[in-house]
């Protein structure tokens, strides 16, 4: 790529980051709870169940600490809290609004305003970490998954949910949707990365996939994730 070239693409991806903050900012608050299209209740609904079945598949009872990076107004981190009874359950976002309203309504949970892509927690602190459609929204996701790897602790797991990039079903719908009722969410996919390349992104961070589920008719992909240790 020649200096103009790159020069050029960083202003793109500076411009495209500025409508994906103005876009995510116009989302309402407690969309999760009240989506703006119907059957959206059952596209949110089958997340839960498949984060439940994944949280009950990795975890257990000496899991001390749960982050949900992306936790948004909280709706599904109060989901995974009522999965992992005895853990402290924490939730990041970097919409404050967001972060303001689950703190209000989800007294039992710990919500922080902070950037995914650079996360307020020492190195080997989290036990497991749900980050659920969120690597797509972020301008530089491979510093989220750096950030995952510095956190969790050495045989820690992480649940990861993407859109399929393969997916010609979740290319149309997603192209229709963006174009009519969920205008508001135009901008705000940044990159979608493929399955292929993020588990080599993985293994860069020491972070080997011990599962992968195809869900919602393909459309979405969930990868399950453990740290290994240097010695691995």
């Amino acid at each position: 790529m020649s200096n103009n070239e790159e020069k050029n693409s960083n202003i793109l991806k500076t411009s495209n980051i500025e409508k994906m903050k103005k876009s995510h900012e116009a989302v309402p608050i407690d969309y999760y709870e009240n989506p703006i299209f119907p059957l959206q209740l059952l596209w949110h609904q089958h997340r839960v169940n498949i984060l439940r079945l994944c949280i009950g598949q990795v975890s257990s009872r000496v899991d001390k600490v749960i982050l949900d990076i992306g936790c948004n107004s909280g709706t599904i981190t109060n989901k995974i809290f009522s999965e992992a009874n005895g853990s402290i359950i924490i939730g990041i976002d970097v919409h404050e609004a967001a972060v303001k309203y689950a703190s209000r309504k989800y007294k039992q949970i710990s919500f922080i305003i902070a950037d995914a892509q650079s996360l307020p927690f020492r190195d080997r602190s989290i036990d497991l970490i749900t980050c659920i459609e969120v690597l797509e929204h972020l301008p530089y996701p491979i510093r989220c998954l750096e950030e995952i790897s510095r956190c969790l602790r050495i045989a820690g797991k992480t649940i990861l949910m993407i859109p399929n990039s393969r997916s010609r079903l979740f290319k149309i719908i997603w192209f229709l949707w963006v174009n009519s009722v969920g205008k508001v969410w135009r901008y705000n996919h940044l990159d979608i990365l493929d399955k292929c390349d993020l588990i080599n992104l993985l293994e860069k961070f020491r972070l080997s996939v011990v599962g992968i589920i195809f869900t919602h008719i393909r459309m979405l992909t969930v990868i399950i994730i453990r740290k290994m240790s240097v010695h691995s």
